[in-house]
């Protein structure tokens, strides 16, 4: 036996993980280091974490003074235009759409002299301009008394109606499938149906949209986050879980025996053998998994992985975490 000196040993070793380090990469890339909270309110586990943390990066949304951005405050009429205006610049996100990640500043309103036929708002005021591009571009309209209430709260169904209008989205691309508390003839039906189908809100595990549930701070700028992401990166939003234990050495959709020790997930439709990045929406972590099985069949969950791959981006004991899914290689 040749012995060679400890030094040469530490090398080789190095070289071996440096051989085998794309190998594993391929299977898992996670975030490792602690992200710094975006706002001291919106902390890491927050349910907003990940999206507000990408609109303040991006330089897209603002908080207070104080370093707050109060995301469980409810959200007005005037707050949301400007939030909106500020982070998806209008029909910005259609087939000739400006990707907001390359824009060199943040826009400003285009309206300079134009004046909004409405009665309640008062010229200069830190709103008027939002509200005024919003009317020119027909995303909102005024009440019948011809004001327009800008200290209003608005909810689900408003919210998902100027985002997509502001996006320049087209509502006959929507999902057939519909919420289940959203009867076919109502006047937001086709909203509803493009937000199901792009997963821009969050679905309850009972299939219903709640339409008239009024939003907060952080509720709308998820929407929005998850509008961005889902029309421009094409990701998938819902709940994850894990399953393990049980299954073990049984037999996938895919034909494969399932391990619980490899990287792997259940989707319902993506094809066997894509790689998707699994985001944890409370912390910022992922994880690159391979699908090669059918489910989960719960509403408002869009992928089961193995107990393996969730641990790595939360901890067992959670079971369940709002998630972002990404698909980074597509099978043939």
């Amino acid at each position: 036996m040749i012995k060679y000196p400890a030094a040469n040993y530490l090398a080789i070793l190095i070289a071996l993980c440096t051989v085998f380090q794309p190998v594993f990469a391929q299977e898992a890339i996670t975030t490792l280091e602690t992200p710094e909270n975006p706002f001291s309110d919106v902390k890491l586990g927050s349910e907003y974490f990940t999206g507000i943390k990408y609109l303040k990066d991006q330089g897209l949304v603002q908080g207070y003074e104080d370093g707050t951005f109060k995301p469980k405050q409810p959200i007005n009429r005037a707050e949301a235009l400007k939030l909106l205006g500020r982070a998806i610049p209008y029909h910005s996100m259609t087939s000739v759409e400006r990707p907001l990640a390359e824009l060199n500043a943040t826009p400003e309103p285009i309206t300079e002299s134009k004046e909004c036929p409405f009665p309640d708002l008062t010229k200069g005021a830190w709103y008027y301009n939002y509200v005024c591009d919003a009317f020119a571009n027909k995303i909102v309209s005024g009440y019948p008394d011809g004001s327009f209430h800008p200290e209003q709260t608005i909810n689900e169904v408003e919210a998902l109606k100027i985002i997509i209008l502001q996006a320049g989205l087209s509502t006959e691309t929507g999902s057939p499938e519909n919420f289940d508390d959203v009867p076919a003839d109502a006047w937001y039906s086709g909203y509803a149906k493009l937000a199901n189908q792009k997963s821009f809100v969050v679905e309850g595990r009972d299939g219903n949209l709640n339409p008239a549930d009024s939003l907060n701070r952080g509720d709308f700028a998820m929407i929005i986050y998850r509008t961005i992401r889902a029309i421009r990166d094409g990701s998938e939003f819902g709940r994850a879980t894990y399953y393990g234990g049980r299954f073990e050495e049984q037999d996938t959709a895919s034909g494969e025996t399932f391990d619980t020790s490899i990287l792997t997930a259940a989707h319902k439709t993506l094809p066997f053998g894509t790689i998707v990045r699994v985001t944890n929406l409370t912390n910022g972590k992922h994880v690159d998994v391979r699908i090669n099985d059918r489910g989960p069949y719960v509403n408002g969950t869009i992928i089961d992985l193995s107990s393996s791959a969730f641990q790595v981006i939360s901890p067992l004991s959670a079971g369940v975490f709002h998630s972002e899914v990404q698909i980074i290689k597509l099978a043939p």
